[in-house]
């Protein structure tokens, strides 16, 4: 399996207890649609990724704690420590029409409903409170909050992710607002 053939969904955190357990992260809305995979694959930096079959996995808002066959020891759940957790993109569940995994929107065009074709999807940035988008306009990062009131859906085969931005919202990053006063 090959890293562009994947999504991140993590990484893995310290060991718990004594057994071979260990924490996870997950950057995930639902975690609970992946703790019933049976397997997912790992890799630190850019070493080969490496299949770990799962035993289980019990979720904690959003931590897991998850048990790899093979890694029955502290110092076995030491050494997967730190690598970053791997999904095959052909096993993600699927969307409904317009949804969308925030890896498939990266380059798309940001059309808005008032404002028309703007600029493209640069990255998204997780937050612990709201996602944001991150679109390239006009040499400048304009930063959409990821809400539906403001992310409408996404068009793949147009590569278009249609929005409702606020008003004055874009013009703030421009600095319109302060050539105004």
């Amino acid at each position: 399996m090959l890293r562009e053939d994947c999504v991140e969904l993590g990484y893995i955190g310290k060991p718990h207890g004594l057994k071979g357990e260990v924490k996870a992260h997950f950057d995930v809305h639902d975690m609970s649609e992946y703790a019933q995979r049976k397997s997912f694959y790992l890799a630190k930096k850019d070493a080969p990724l490496e299949k770990y079959k799962l035993k289980r996995m019990t979720l904690v808002g959003q931590q897991a704690i998850m048990k790899f066959e093979g890694v029955n020891f502290r110092d076995e759940a030491e050494a997967i420590r730190a690598s970053t957790i791997y999904f095959p993109i052909s096993e993600l569940p699927k969307l409904q029409e317009g949804q969308f995994y925030y890896y498939q929107i990266m380059g798309y065009e940001v059309e808005d409903k008032k404002l028309g074709r703007l600029g493209s999807v640069k990255d998204i940035m997780e937050t612990s409170g709201q996602d944001i988008l991150i679109m390239a306009y006009k040499e400048k990062e304009i930063l959409i909050p990821m809400t539906e009131a403001f992310v409408l859906h996404a068009q793949h085969e147009e590569k278009l992710i249609h929005t409702d931005i606020p008003e004055g919202l874009v013009d703030f990053y421009l600095g319109k607002e302060e050539e105004e006063d």
